[in-house]
């Protein structure tokens, strides 16, 4: 009699600078774990993004820090530090490798936007990304993912949600009251500590 083989954990992973991070972010997450047969979603913060290089960021010790203190609340989303332990640059097939022998416990799903899809042929290595994990594809306002998907890649019918760190970092410099758009208590984290107003 053979031994059933334990079901993996359904673990997606959003990989980001999460610069801030926002209710944006916790909404996708929210629900690619509801609506994308998700056991849990991690947000995996990257210390340098290689795409980012000219975009002002928060000192990535701190970026993990907002994350670590403001998505413990939900059990459901967490805080993953696991590219502070890798070398540079931070490519996500590395991140994904390392992950898969770490937790093989855990079947990884990455959650991609549909503006990250239009780019993704130029990611590196991004036929192995394919090979190595499911993609669900969230939606993005004037981004178009297409029918004609590749095996292994699935886009879900989620809300726009049009709000970006570029807007609350520039809004919080212009001393407005943007609490709504962030988790309970992190706009408070923000001004105290002077991140994006200083």
């Amino acid at each position: 009699m053979h031994k059933e083989t334990a079901k993996k954990i359904q673990t997606g992973i959003m990989c980001g600078s999460f610069n801030p991070l926002h209710m944006g972010h916790v909404m996708i997450a929210n629900y690619m774990y509801a609506f994308g047969n998700l056991d849990e979603v991690w947000l995996i913060v990257t210390p340098r993004c290689p795409s980012d290089k000219n975009t002002e960021m928060a000192d990535a010790a701190i970026r993990l820090d907002i994350l670590m203190r403001f998505c413990l609340r939900d059990q459901r989303i967490r805080p993953c530090d696991i590219e502070f332990r890798l070398s540079p640059p931070y490519y996500t097939i590395n991140t994904i490798i390392a992950l898969k022998e770490l937790y093989p416990e855990r079947e990884f799903v990455l959650l991609l936007g549909e503006d990250n899809w239009s780019n993704f042929h130029y990611w590196y290595r991004s036929e192995q990304i394919r090979k190595e994990v499911p993609i669900l594809i969230y939606p993005r306002k004037d981004s178009k993912a297409g029918d004609n998907l590749p095996e292994n890649v699935r886009k879900v019918n989620a809300p726009l949600i049009e709000i970006s760190s570029t807007f609350i970092r520039n809004a919080i410099k212009e001393n407005k009251d943007i609490r709504s758009f962030l988790p309970v208590g992190e706009y408070e984290y923000l001004i105290d500590n002077k991140i994006y107003n200083k």
